[in-house]
């Protein structure tokens, strides 16, 4: 049978290992991400790899460089250990040139040029990472995460069903669902 691996499942690991103090696991899944982003468009982690190593999809996945880069800050506060900011700053950086867009400083699902049309393609709320906006504005001081925070908090108010409180699972940028 085949074998995957989703970049998520690697987010996950990060911070499921750095929340049980298992810094083995933790810094086995971080070189693991570090090598395979080399794989990916933009040196962001593919989101699909067959047999561990083999991109299936060279594109990325916004929530889980998201969350990959909120253990590693997570891991530095932790332990004081630099390589771990200087790791999530360089995926911070790419995620801000490649998954959020310039325009509305909302959060793209991938780094796939498809979403960088907004008239063509719906975005989903989930891929947006409150806590990760806020540790990289903490140690980014080159990017404006909290305007994309407020942005990205305005646009779920704006897909938010009035009725329900639920979000659509995917909608345009211009708030319709």
């Amino acid at each position: 049978k085949d074998t995957a691996t989703v970049s998520e499942g690697v987010a996950y690991g990060m911070l499921i290992a750095l929340f049980a103090g298992d810094w083995e696991t933790f810094n086995g899944l971080w070189v693991y991400n570090s090598i395979m982003r080399q794989e990916g468009a933009h040196k962001l982690m593919p989101w699909l790899l067959v047999g561990f190593y083999n991109p299936d999809k060279a594109t990325s996945a916004t929530d889980a460089d998201l969350d990959i880069a909120t253990a590693l800050i997570l891991a530095y506060q932790k332990t004081g250990f630099k390589p771990y900011l200087d790791s999530a700053l360089v995926i911070g950086n790419l995620i801000w040139t490649h998954e959020i867009d310039p325009t509305t400083l909302l959060v793209w699902p991938a780094n796939d040029r498809i979403f960088w049309d907004p008239s063509k393609s719906a975005w989903n709320p989930s891929y947006f990472s409150p806590v990760a906006f806020r540790l990289l504005a903490q140690y980014d001081p080159y990017h404006p995460w909290l305007d994309a925070l407020d942005a990205n908090y305005n646009w779920l108010q704006a897909v938010q069903n009035d009725n329900t409180g639920l979000f659509c699972d995917w909608a345009y940028p211009n708030g319709t669902c």
